[in-house]
């Protein structure tokens, strides 16, 4: 990757959709130089993107709670073509920043920290002067970090079964966010391509330091193992309440998203079975288990497997007392490794460098992944379900709604009116960030600054 501060060319801004169109179609790609131009050009939202990371702080504001360097201080990070990476660019308001993507084209925007110093000057102060001040944080989850569980895909290949794996992540880390640390102003990204970003806005987590930063993720991360470790989880008994509000939600899909075939399928064949019955302490009740399900008479479902599975588990056998302290002391072990293998195959497995440090960048909403060519949308925790990463937007399908709608409506002189956004499918993903995430932290800073204000004039 090549490093580059301010070297590259002007790129034309002016383009039209259909010319665009016209020159990747030979190809069909979903991305290409001219389709991003359009995009630029017509589809980006500058304005909200601008709301979103100043948080209320206008340079051009009158008001004295304003801080009218906030943007400024702001890192936005480029990747142009041949992967040359521009880093400490930085932008005065909406409109700068406009220009900038116009001038530049990035094939990826990343959103970095706000600086005690504009990023652009860094080079121009003493060491230690410049430092991140603020920062969201953020969470990187990735199907590849779950290529010892997948059995479909491996690598940047995604499908909808292995896509599970993604929403459940997704209702689990949200849900703790919320309900263990208070966070409200939370919004989630699709990657473009085989994960999700997460995005917490509240001014308490902004401000959060590093090694705070650090605690709250080392809390919510579960995972410590590889392939060639036996232990792949740090869990202790008894869970934690957040761990045990986790394990209810993800047990119950458990047979679903793992065992099952329309998951990945591993009590619908002997080797799934085994890789799974060999990690139980009772080698015995594993043997027992794995005898019935390879006879050639067994014709039991996934499904059927497990509740086999948990009830031989959760038996308790009669006996003597201290053979009941003994049974008693094997179950245990077997429902804490019932309770392990959920955990291990289903709970959110987080970049843990990425959300650590203020100094880290991410890949901004609204950025196109050159190698799908897909926008990176936003979308509700609680619509997870609903989200289909293989029918979210391209930046090629973008255009040829531009174009069919001018073709639709060529007579109708409002068509001029229309914001070129609302002749696509984007549409929907905006006005979705805008009502629910926009609308409400600027509800709050409003209501932030109106108390500011009081105080001031009591004092």
């Amino acid at each position: 990757m090549t490093l580059a501060e301010n070297d590259t060319e002007e790129a034309p801004m002016d383009v039209a959709a259909t010319a665009a169109t016209k020159a990747a179609k030979p190809m069909q790609s979903e991305f290409s130089p001219e389709l991003l131009r359009v995009y630029y050009a017509r589809l980006f939202p500058y304005r909200e993107m601008f709301q979103w990371m100043s948080h209320g702080n206008d340079p051009d504001s009158s008001s004295p709670l304003v801080e009218k360097d906030y943007f400024l201080r702001r890192e936005i990070c480029f990747t142009l073509k041949d992967d040359v990476y521009v880093r400490y660019n930085c932008f005065r308001d909406a409109a700068e920043f406009q220009a900038g993507l116009q001038k530049r084209q990035p094939y990826k925007i990343d959103v970095g920290a706000v600086f005690s110093l504009p990023p652009r000057d860094h080079k121009t102060v003493r060491p230690g002067a410049f430092q991140p001040v603020e920062r969201e944080l953020i969470f990187d989850i990735d199907l590849t970090d779950y290529d010892d569980v997948r059995r479909c895909c491996q690598g940047a290949k995604i499908c909808n079964r292995c896509w599970r794996l993604m929403v459940t992540s997704v209702n689990v880390l949200d849900e703790a966010l919320r309900e263990d640390f208070g966070f409200k102003h939370i919004f989630w990204v699709y990657s473009g391509r085989r994960g999700v970003h997460c995005w917490v806005n509240d001014k308490e987590a902004r401000a959060l330091p590093n090694d705070a930063r650090a605690s709250l993720v080392d809390f919510l991360s579960v995972h410590c193992g590889n392939e060639n470790t036996t232990e792949k989880t740090n869990l202790r008994f008894p869970l934690h309440p957040s761990l045990k509000r986790a394990y209810g939600q993800m047990v119950h899909d458990f047979p679903r998203d793992i065992l099952c075939e329309e998951g990945q399928g591993y009590f619908e064949d002997l080797e799934g079975c085994e890789k799974i019955l060999k990690t139980m302490p009772s080698k015995e009740m594993a043997n027992e288990l794995m005898r019935r399900w390879s006879s050639a008479t067994d014709v039991s479902t996934a499904e059927e497997k497990w509740a086999e599975l948990c009830n031989c588990i959760s038996m308790r056998e009669s006996g003597g007392r201290a053979q009941r302290r003994k049974s008693a002391a094997d179950y245990q072990a077997l429902e804490e490794w019932k309770t392990k293998l959920v955990f291990e195959y289903m709970y959110p497995r987080l970049d843990a460098n990425v959300s650590k440090t203020q100094n880290h960048l991410l890949k901004s909403p609204w950025s196109i992944h050159p190698k799908t060519g897909r926008v990176c949308v936003p979308f509700l925790a609680t619509e997870v379900t609903k989200l289909d990463p293989f029918a979210v937007p391209t930046v090629r399908t973008l255009c040829d709604e531009i174009d069919a709608y001018g073709a639709e409506h060529a007579e109708e002189e409002e068509q001029q009116e229309t914001p070129d956004v609302d002749k696509t499918s984007m549409a929907s993903y905006l006005a979705l960030w805008k009502r629910h995430f926009l609308d409400g932290l600027y509800s709050d800073i409003r209501k932030e600054r109106r108390d500011q204000m009081d105080e001031r004039l009591e004092f």
